[in-house]
């Protein structure tokens, strides 16, 4: 075998190797492609099933009661967010809801807070001063008076109920448009009359939110 000849062999064998090359990263790159569709699949389907969260089964308005009867169970992988959302194995017996939740949404944590209305009755009245922004339907919040003296000066102000809950909050509109809107309170039927009295009375009143419950 000439010189030439053998040159032309060992082109051979490099195109050869060449080619046999190429087409192993061709395949390890198909493989890979294949492994990482397969692993989202997986995370998106084949984890199902390890954890179910309660979903809205209607939209759902900011104070709504929470219960099986707008709620459903649905299976979802969320991972370490999963901790965010309520699961079908927590009671949502006595939570309303603090914002609103709109139909197919899975239920935050941060989205509930716990009824404060057991044993309660339900008052509307106006606050004095402007509602904190926090202050909606579902919040939770302390009711404050400030009374009147003898000659019309408002004295210190007094805690008058420690937990009261806001079943709503009607905004005033047209003419009466910048007027505090008028507030519809549960509260303890005990503390009644004392709150009746200081409406009656002209106190100021002032909603303060309480963010030890629930979200406000």
């Amino acid at each position: 075998m000439n010189q030439s000849d053998q040159a032309v062999k060992v082109n051979r064998i490099q195109l050869r190797a060449k080619r046999t090359g190429s087409g192993k990263t061709v395949l390890v790159g198909i493989l890979l492609a294949a492994a990482g569709i397969a692993a989202g699949w997986y995370f998106l389907f084949g984890g199902q099933g390890t954890h179910r969260y309660w979903v809205a089964k209607l939209d759902l308005p900011a104070g709504a009661a929470l219960s099986s009867d707008v709620l459903t169970a649905k299976s979802y992988e969320l991972g370490d967010s999963g901790s965010s959302y309520l699961e079908s194995t927590d009671s949502v017996q006595d939570f309303v809801l603090t914002e609103p939740l709109a139909k197919g949404q899975l239920v935050g944590a941060s989205q509930v807070s716990e009824s404060a209305t057991k044993d309660m009755v339900s008052v509307v009245l106006q606050p004095s001063t402007t509602l904190a922004s926090r202050v909606r339907a579902g919040s939770v919040v302390k009711v404050w008076t400030t009374p009147k003296d003898a000659s019309g000066q408002f004295e210190l102000p007094e805690l008058l109920i420690e937990v009261a809950q806001v079943f709503s909050v009607v905004k005033p509109d047209g003419v009466f448009k910048a007027a505090v809107p008028q507030v519809e309170l549960m509260v303890p039927e005990q503390s009644v009359p004392a709150l009746l009295a200081a409406i009656a009375a002209e106190d100021a009143i002032t909603l303060i939110p309480r963010t030890d419950l629930g979200k406000q």
